[in-house]
């Protein structure tokens, strides 16, 4: 699998906190797979410089903890969901209260496909979730799928500290692209008609 991560002026404003969290199993942990997070903090107040770090990070160590080894990835990753609400709930008791409807977030998990009890070689297991208006779209065989678009939250739910709520699964092979993108570059690539067009990139140099 190959990963490509491009950011634009991440650092233009002030108020804006944006990060990329790359997660992967130990050798003893093959079977959990590995984990991404795109997240972003809008109209961010200085104090919570580290909110997004502190969020990732309860997520990831939710999802890897060794005493968890007899649930499977999707077992795992609603327990991590759940702590990461809890997370979210002390921190509005705290008063807090910035992150609420400036969390943007998108959690990717790929777990290796096996067979006979050995990974397989090709495809994976997906799991996804997101708050906010984080975007996740799948291009296979020439066709383009708004893969996220099947786990939005209902508008009644919107802002709501409970923010962590359906996981999207399905299955990923090789040949298949999966575009991760913040609504304000999912926007411009729209108008621009060029969302079909990076899904069909081979090479790192031509994405550049």
């Amino acid at each position: 699998m190959r990963i490509f991560e491009f950011q634009f002026n991440p650092k233009a404003k002030n108020d804006r906190f944006f990060r990329v969290f790359s997660f992967h199993a130990s050798q003893e942990m093959q079977d959990r797979g590995d984990m991404y997070i795109i997240a972003e903090l809008k109209n961010a107040l200085p104090t919570n410089t580290t909110f997004l770090d502190q969020l990732a990070t309860l997520l990831s160590r939710e999802y890897y903890a060794p005493e968890k080894s007899n649930e499977n990835a999707g077992h795992r990753l609603k327990n991590a969901l759940k702590q990461g609400n809890n997370f979210l709930a002390e921190e509005t008791k705290k008063g807090n209260v910035d992150w609420l409807g400036n969390l943007h977030l998108l959690l990717l998990l790929f777990v290796p496909a096996s067979s006979a009890g050995r990974p397989a070689s090709r495809g994976y297991t997906f799991y996804f979730t997101k708050v906010g208006g984080m975007k996740l779209w799948l291009s296979r065989s020439g066709s383009l799928v708004d893969a996220g678009k099947s786990i939005d939250k209902k508008k009644e739910d919107e802002g709501s500290a409970k923010v962590f709520g359906n996981v999207g699964s399905g299955r990923v092979v090789p040949q298949d692209r999966i575009v991760a993108l913040t609504q304000e570059l999912f926007e411009f690539f729209s108008k621009e008609n060029f969302l079909q067009t990076i899904t069909q990139l081979k090479e790192e140099k031509q994405f550049k």
